[in-house]
C-alpha cells in the first residue's frame, strides 16, 4: 500500500508539472533539497548553488536473475534472389526501407542544452528554429530530453504537433531544469508513468545522494504501440556530472528497479540520457551485472561536444536496450546552421526492432 501510495503521488505531481504548473512543496526525508540559482555558464551542468558531500556509502547492486548477454545489432538485408519478397518488391510492392519505417520505431535521446547566455549565437532561442526543423524532418516515436527549461517544455508543447510532452523539475517543488519526454500520440499510448529521484528516499521530489551536486530524477514510462501492438518500457535519466559515485549508485536504482517491475515486467527495455561519465569510466562497470543491456551508441564516437569546442568529442550520451530489441541503424544528428547547432551535444538517433 505504501508504494501504491508513493507511485500515485508521484505521478499526481509530475502530471501537475506537465500541466505548467509547479506543483507543491513535498517534504523531504532527510536529504538535503537543491533550490534553483542563476546559470553561471560553464561547459558542464550550472544554474545552481552546489553543495556535495563525498563518502557516501553505495547502495546494494541487486541485480535478481540475469539473462544472456543481447547479441549484437541486426542489420536490414536485401532480400535473396527469387524469393517472395523480391517478387513483391519487383511488382511495386512496399520496399524494404518502407517496411523499415513501418515496422520500426525512432527513438531519440536529445541533450537540448540548457539556456545560457554566455552561449552568445548558440543561446536556446536561436537553436529552437534548427531543432524544430530537424524534429519536423525525422519525426521520431519517442524523444528523451535532457537539460530542458520550463520555457523549454513549453515551447515544445507549442510548437511539437502531434507529439505529447511529459516533463517534470527536479527540485522539491517541481520546478528548476527538467527532463522530459516528447511521444507521437498518433503511435503510442501512456499506459503507466514514474517519476523518482535518485536518492535513498526515491518519491521525496528534490532528494539526493549525498555525492550528488543536485538533486536528479528519472522518468519511467511504459509505452503501448498502438501499431504494433507492443508495450515498451522507457528510462530517461540525467546523471550528476561531479559525484561518481552518485552516479554508480543512480545506475544500480534505475536497473534495480527495472528488474523487479511488476506491471508488464517482460516488457523490452530502453534506458536513455546523459550519463555524464565515458564508458571508460569506473563507474560504468555496473553495467558489467546487468549483461542483458547493450549500448546502441557504443559505435558512433562522442557525443559532447561543446558547440564544436571539444575534439574528439566525448561520450557521454547511451541508448541502452535490453534483450528483444535490436537495431537497425544509428547515427549522431550532426547538422548546424553557420556557427549554430543543434546542441551542445549530438542527439542520437536508433531506428528500434523488437
Amino acid at each position: 500500500m505504501r508504494k501504491i501510495t508513493a507511485l500515485l503521488l508521484s505521478t499526481a505531481l509530475c502530471l501537475a508539472a506537465c500541466a505548467g504548473g509547479t506543483g507543491t512543496d513535498v517534504q523531504n526525508s532527510g536529504t538535503q533539497a537543491v533550490t534553483g540559482a542563476a546559470a553561471d555558464g560553464s561547459t558542464a551542468l550550472t544554474g545552481e548553488t552546489e553543495s556535495a558531500a563525498d563518502g557516501e556509502i553505495p547502495i546494494s547492486q541487486t541485480a535478481g536473475s540475469l539473462s544472456e548477454e543481447a547479441g549484437t545489432s541486426s542489420a536490414v538485408t536485401e532480400p535473396p534472389p527469387g524469393s517472395a519478397a523480391e517478387e513483391t518488391a519487383a511488382a511495386g510492392g512496399p520496399s524494404e526501407d518502407t517496411k523499415e519505417e513501418e515496422t520500426t520505431l525512432k527513438f531519440v535521446t536529445f541533450n537540448i542544452r540548457r539556456d545560457v547566455e554566455t552561449d552568445g549565437a548558440n543561446r536556446f532561442e536561436y537553436r529552437q528554429p534548427l531543432i524544430l526543423k530537424k524534429i519536423r524532418e525525422e519525426q521520431p516515436d519517442i524523444i528523451c530530453f535532457q537539460e530542458v527549461l520550463e520555457e523549454a517544455s513549453d515551447w515544445m508543447r507549442e510548437e511539437f504537433d502531434g507529439y505529447y510532452v511529459l516533463s517534470c523539475g527536479r527540485n522539491q517543488g517541481l520546478d528548476g531544469e527538467q527532463i522530459a519526454i516528447a511521444y507521437r500520440c498518433d503511435r503510442l499510448s501512456l499506459i503507466s508513468l514514474d517519476t523518482f529521484w535518485l536518492s535513498h528516499t526515491p518519491y521525496s521530489p528534490g532528494t539526493r545522494y549525498g555525492a550528488s551536486a543536485y538533486a536528479r530524477l528519472c522518468m519511467e514510462a511504459l509505452f503501448y504501440d498502438m501499431q504494433e501492438k507492443r508495450v515498451i518500457r522507457v528510462f530517461n535519466t540525467h546523471l550528476d556530472h561531479k559525484g561518481e559515485l552518485a552516479r554508480k549508485n543512480s545506475l544500480i536504482q534505475i536497473l534495480t528497479k527495472a528488474d523487479n517491475e511488476e506491471f508488464y515486467p517482460d516488457a523490452p527495455v530502453v534506458l536513455a540520457g546523459d550519463f555524464n561519465m565515458t564508458p571508460s569510466s569506473e563507474e560504468m562497470k555496473v553495467m558489467e551485472d546487468w549483461p542483458q543491456y547493450t549500448d546502441l551508441a557504443k559505435s558512433i564516437g562522442g557525443t559532447f561536444h561543446n558547440f564544436g569546442k571539444t575534439s574528439p568529442a566525448s561520450k557521454l550520451d547511451y541508448i541502452f536496450v535490453s534483450e528483444g530489441i535490436t537495431c537497425s541503424r544509428v547515427e549522431r544528428w550532426d547538422e548546424k546552421e553557420g556557427d549554430v547547432w543543434l546542441s551542445d551535444h549530438y542527439p542520437v538517433c536508433a531506428l528500434l526492432d523488437f
